[in-house]
């Protein structure tokens, strides 16, 4: 294991002034939020020569809104804050299930969404989420030009994410639908702080039997998180049936592509997605 890099830290007051540190410094350049990613890696030797930047002060990066037909999320809004939220309880249910899971008490109050975003883990747990939730991610260039990214474009690979440097990812935007239900169900090896080995999303609106949207991801299961559509296509059609729950579960097991690793093997990996997704699909009785 390498020793730690040396780093440069800087706090900037503004998005301004952390465009004016960008240019003048030597890249790499790393965000700094809530930490509980980056520090880790850079105790672990993982990150290079760089220069870091601490974004938790600034203002322009918090916060949850309901913007007209679209909810808001700021880079900076914690796990905690996620769950805590009314609006998101309301409109994006998946996620605050998926938050809920995250790590222990001290690391849901300080790890932060763009983080989990920029991390671009396929074992992220609020990617499947955002994933069913057909969210855009709101990202700001060292250049002060601004771009938005879909969900499921943001992440490339494993670890690698079409963020270029001095890049930073300032927020998260979904539609608004109305009686949205939806849940999150992941396995680990333990119940808690653990990475998945397997998860599936679901958000869904519903006219009584009849899906008017369904939208599934699954997590650790492929390089990236991935929808799974042949499922949902059966669920549109069949409606909320246990024929058609059933159905879509068995389905779900052939539209992922896991693999074997130390953690678990692709045949394990493929049953539960199908299990677990019947689990998610069964609780939205209960939304």
């Amino acid at each position: 294991m390498s020793a730690p890099a040396l780093i440069s830290v800087h706090r900037p007051k503004d998005l301004k002034s952390l465009q004016e540190i960008v240019a003048r410094t030597e890249p790499p350049h790393y965000f700094l939020a809530g930490g509980t990613d980056l520090l880790v890696q850079h105790k672990d030797g993982f990150i290079p020569p760089s220069t870091w930047l601490d974004v938790t002060g600034l203002a322009e990066l918090g916060g949850i809104v309901h913007d007209g037909d679209e909810i808001w999320l700021g880079a900076l809004a914690t796990h905690e804050e996620l769950v805590r939220s009314r609006i998101v309880r309301r409109y994006a249910p998946a996620l605050v299930d998926a938050c809920r899971v995250i790590g222990g008490p001290q690391i849901r109050w300080r790890g932060t969404l763009g983080g989990n975003l920029a991390n671009a883990s396929p074992a992220a747990d609020t990617v499947p989420a955002l994933f069913t939730l057909e969210a855009r991610v709101e990202i700001l260039g060292s250049d002060g030009a601004r771009r938005q990214v879909p969900i499921d474009a943001l992440a490339s690979a494993p670890r690698k994410s079409v963020l270029e440097n001095g890049e930073l990812i300032t927020g998260v935007r979904f539609p608004v639908r109305d009686g949205a239900r939806g849940g999150f169900q992941r396995l680990g090896q333990r119940r808690a702080q653990a990475i998945s080995k397997v998860s599936v999303a679901v958000t869904a609106v519903l006219d009584g039997t009849t899906f008017t949207y369904v939208a599934i991801a699954c997590g650790s299961v492929a390089p990236t998180v991935v929808r799974a559509p042949r499922a949902e296509a059966i669920l549109r059609e069949g409606g909320f049936t246990a024929d058609a729950i059933e159905e879509a579960g068995r389905e779900v097991s052939n539209e992922v592509r896991p693999i074997d690793d130390l953690r678990s093997t692709e045949k394990y990996r493929r049953a539960m997605a199908g299990v677990l997704l019947r689990r998610a699909l069964s609780r939205l009785r209960l939304r």
